[in-house]
């Protein structure tokens, strides 16, 4: 009986430990899928330094790269690029104010920065900034972009040697929003305080964490059948 208690203890604790287990899938968090937002037409903006987020906020579709919605829970992402997209105006798309800028990410629980892209990539209807070695997005953590020049450096949890600039990005307000009006974890930032009623059209590629379930499914599997086994004896 010892024996049999020992091998379901161990089946037990296996279980648990793959049951914290995660894999990397591939895919998008995005508020451009939003019905109520059309960035090849929005018209709503402002000079804004960035904006916050939450990646649990209503506000972001999670979608799988095959683009169907995602349906297994995540514990945080790896952000690969950032996209933001322009602003139309009557003669096109509102350009940014330079070429060369960088996004810089701060961590609005602690206040520290902690993570900086590249020099941004211009397209004609957005800009993109990308994460060489991807950085992890815990899911409750709440996370501000700014906009820096191609100077500033991270170091220290601090950034230097560089400059906040602002930018014109396609947004939408909640007047024009909907169902999908809410405040939560998603908003405009002035770096003088958030406005929670403009949305940035924005989309995150990269990869979701999400809980591994095949281990610990066979390992309760097996547990059920020593149980069984148990039961005959």
């Amino acid at each position: 009986m010892k024996k049999t208690l020992s091998i379901l203890t161990g089946l037990a604790l296996t279980g648990a430990a793959a049951s914290a287990a995660t894999v990397l899938q591939d895919g998008s968090l995005s508020t451009t899928t939003i019905p109520a937002f059309n960035p090849s037409t929005s018209t709503e903006g402002g000079l804004f330094s960035g904006f916050s987020l939450t990646l649990n906020s209503d506000w972001l579709l999670a979608t799988t790269s095959t683009g169907t919605n995602l349906t297994d829970d995540f514990s945080s992402f790896t952000l690969d690029t950032l996209t933001v997209n322009k602003r139309v105006t009557a003669g096109g798309y509102k350009t940014f104010s330079t070429n060369s800028l960088k996004l810089a990410i701060r961590d609005n629980t602690t206040g520290n920065y902690v993570a900086m892209s590249e020099i941004m990539s211009n397209d004609t209807g957005s800009v993109s900034f990308s994460f060489a070695d991807g950085f992890q997005m815990d899911l409750d953590t709440n996370y501000s972009f700014f906009f820096v020049t191609a100077s500033t450096k991270l170091e220290n949890n601090t950034v230097s040697g560089g400059n906040f600039v602002k930018g014109e990005f396609a947004c939408w307000s909640n007047a024009n929003a909907g169902s999908a009006d809410t405040t939560t974890g998603l908003a405009t930032d002035s770096q003088n305080g958030l406005m929670t009623s403009f949305k940035p059209g924005i989309k995150l590629d990269g990869a979701f964490n999400v809980p591994e379930p095949t281990t610990a499914t066979l390992s309760l599997l097996g547990l059920s059948a020593l149980l069984m086994r148990r039961r005959k004896n």
